[in-house]
């Protein structure tokens, strides 16, 4: 399988590599722009979790200084944080299983010392 990251930093010598097999190269472009918006939510879930996390801090300094009632409504804001850090998550899990599912049906890139051809009678 190839790796995401290859895709990724050297693009052009993958296309060349699946191309020189014979193989179609659409599907890398699908992969890169699937791990892109996979990234994207990654930081997304990331940056909605360490709202979460200011908010539970500020949640307990409302309750220390008996602030009941804004308590409460960060504790709400809290709740929808969390939620949507959920759902932002799952969003990310599922680009992942697709990702991964489409990398595995992209042949391997062809040794750099195998003579290019369609087949053995190409190779001599």
């Amino acid at each position: 399988m190839l790796d995401v990251r290859l895709l990724r930093n050297e693009m052009e010598r993958v296309r060349a590599g699946v191309a020189s097999r014979g193989d179609d190269t659409a599907p890398l472009a699908e992969a890169l722009n699937l791990d892109v918006r996979r990234r994207h939510l990654l930081a997304r879930r990331d940056e909605l979790r360490h709202e979460v996390k200011q908010l539970s801090a500020e949640i307990g300094k409302l309750h220390r200084d008996g602030r009941r009632d804004e308590a409460v409504e960060s504790t709400e804001r809290r709740r929808m944080r969390g939620d949507e850090t959920k759902a932002v998550a799952a969003q990310a899990d599922e680009l992942g299983r697709r990702l991964e599912d489409l990398l595995m049906r992209v042949a391997n890139l062809p040794a750099t010392e195998c003579p290019l051809g369609a087949g053995a009678e190409d190779n001599q």
